[in-house]
Parts: structure tokens; sequence; C-alpha cells
């Protein structure tokens, strides 16, 4: 029980701080424990921010395929277009959400995260291609390109967007959102439909 307190406490301090200005001692304070206590349950600082990132991914994947899984009734143009929205509300809430933007885009520079983000974004690819692969057969859509490539070609928008939500205020991610999305959309389907202006929107 001890291990679980300390992993959501240093979860709230990995997610607002980057990872060397995280402070065992304050962890440790923060849990009621004194900070040798810490090391009856993890070796050192790196095991538990890794245990924290682990456990933060696997929350963060839950939470996307979730919201795609609720919405898998409406059609792919408004689905993707409310997933930015969700996203930026969500990102304030959540500390596994936060936690999961800060290390892809601001990794610590001398642990490596990489066994833990590459097999993340792998895997949400790979899960984007399928989804994408029913909505075209459910929606009778007509992509230019096949659903590995439709797949890749969102997550790297959604980056784009995520990088500028990170940085700047929200009416810039937004602004970022609304000029994207009916490019994108036109890009993958076949004879350059797109949504309208109204359903860009955010």
């Amino acid at each position: 029980m001890t291990a679980i307190k300390i992993r959501n406490v240093a979860l709230h301090h990995f997610a607002n701080l980057d990872y060397d200005s995280v402070s065992l001692q304050q962890i440790a304070e923060d849990v009621g424990v004194r900070k040798a206590s810490l090391y009856a349950h993890y070796k050192n600082k790196e095991d538990i921010f890794f245990h924290v990132l682990n456990h933060a991914m696997k929350l963060g994947k839950r939470a996307i395929v979730a919201f795609f899984v609720n919405h898998k009734d409406q059609p792919l143009q408004t689905t993707v277009h409310s997933f930015f929205h969700w996203f930026m509300k969500e990102s304030d809430q959540s500390l596994e959400l936060k936690l999961m933007i800060r290390v892809l885009y601001f990794p610590p520079k001398h642990v490596s995260c990489f066994h833990y983000t590459k097999p993340f974004l792998t895997d949400l690819e790979r899960w984007f291609a399928r989804y994408i692969l029913v909505k075209q057969r459910d929606e009778q859509l007509h992509f230019s390109s096949p659903v590995q490539h439709i797949s890749l070609a969102f997550l790297t928008v959604a980056e784009g967007c995520l990088i500028e939500f990170f940085f700047a205020e929200n009416p810039r991610y937004e602004e970022r959102v609304r000029a994207i999305l009916p490019i994108f959309f036109q890009g993958i389907h076949k004879g350059g439909s797109t949504m309208n202006e109204h359903n860009v929107s955010i």
C-alpha cells in the first residue's frame, strides 16, 4: 500500500516538474515517511520514476483508447475533432497525460525513457490503424493512402498540435487544430473531400 502511495505522490511531482527538479525528500514528506523509507519499496529515484512512468503510460493509453471507443458511433471526422478538444481539457486534469506529454517531448537528459515511449507510440499507431480500418468499412470511406500511413499521419498532426498546447496558450492550440484538420482530411480522402468550417470550430 505504501509503495502505491509513494508512486501516486511521485506522479504529482514528476508530472509538474522536470526530472532533475524532483526531490525524493519532498516526496517522502508528502507521503508522510522518512526519505530512507522510500528505499524499502524502490531502489532509487530512477526506479520510482520508471514505475510512475510505466503506470502513467498505461493509463494514458487506456484513456485515449476509451475516448475513441466511447465515440465509435460518431463519424470519424467528428470524433477526431472532438479528440483534440477532449485532450485539451483532460490534460489539465490528468497527471498521467501531463507526465506522458512531458516525457514524450522533454525526456530527462540522463535517464533513457526509450523503452517506455517507443512501445507506447508503436502500440498507439497500430491501434489507430485498426480503428481507422473499422471506420473505413462502417462509413464506406475512400482513403487515398493505406490506413497505416493515415494512422502515422494523424499521430504526427497530433504531436504538432500538442507541442503548441504545451508551449503556448489554449487559443494557439485551438488555432492550430482548426487550421490543420481540414487539410488532414482533405489529404486522406480520395477526391479531396474535407470537413466544413463549422465542424472544425473548437
